[in-house]
């Protein structure tokens, strides 16, 4: 007999408690698999987004990506001597790369070009761009796009006679992850 103020018994069946056991089981694994599941989504439909936090993402000319707001598609690539003219411009100490790229806002809010966080690789070194032939190549310094505007820049680089570029990343900001366009 129970004594008063104590709760009252509970006769189980005596396999009540393997059933629990069994729905305890039965769930670990659920979860367990939808942990598997959610992890295999994230390596491979994800993979977008977990490289996006690190390395650039590479493609090849033509083809349109989006760092940030910008997208980005290399169109064409041009040598030259000089650029401007010869009262308003520059000479090359070696040659221009001039780099013409499509840049699209696919943003919300306008968004500013920087030819200054653009990157060109070569040989295994990193080419800044030169500031001073930006200054006279139309739009090609920096220049605000609205939402849904585009416009071709020319990204210039004063290249080494005998340096052959292997690609150039494109940034939003000097500190985005950009993308990293093959120029071979």
């Amino acid at each position: 007999m129970a004594h008063p103020g104590s709760p009252p018994r509970l006769d189980l069946p005596a396999d009540a408690g393997r059933g629990r056991k069994k729905t305890i089981i039965v769930l670990s694994v659920v979860v367990a698999v939808a942990v598997l599941i959610a992890a295999a989504a994230l390596i491979f439909l994800g993979g977008e987004e977990a490289t996006s936090q690190g390395t650039p993402r590479e493609v090849g000319i033509g083809i349109a990506t989006e760092d940030g707001a910008l997208s980005f598609s290399v169109v064409k690539l041009q040598w030259s001597e000089q650029v401007g003219n010869a009262k308003n411009g520059t000479t090359a100490q070696g040659r221009f790369l001039l780099v013409h790229v499509m840049v699209l806002n696919t943003g919300e809010e306008p968004e500013t070009y920087r030819a200054s966080a653009q990157k060109l690789y070569a040989g295994g070194r990193e080419y800044a761009t030169s500031a001073k032939a930006a200054t006279y190549l139309r739009d090609s310094s920096e220049k605000v796009i609205n939402p849904g505007d585009s416009l071709v820049v020319f990204v210039p680089f004063d290249l080494p006679r005998n340096v052959t570029p292997d690609s150039i990343e494109l940034h939003t900001t000097p500190d985005s992850t950009g993308i990293r366009v093959t120029l071979r």
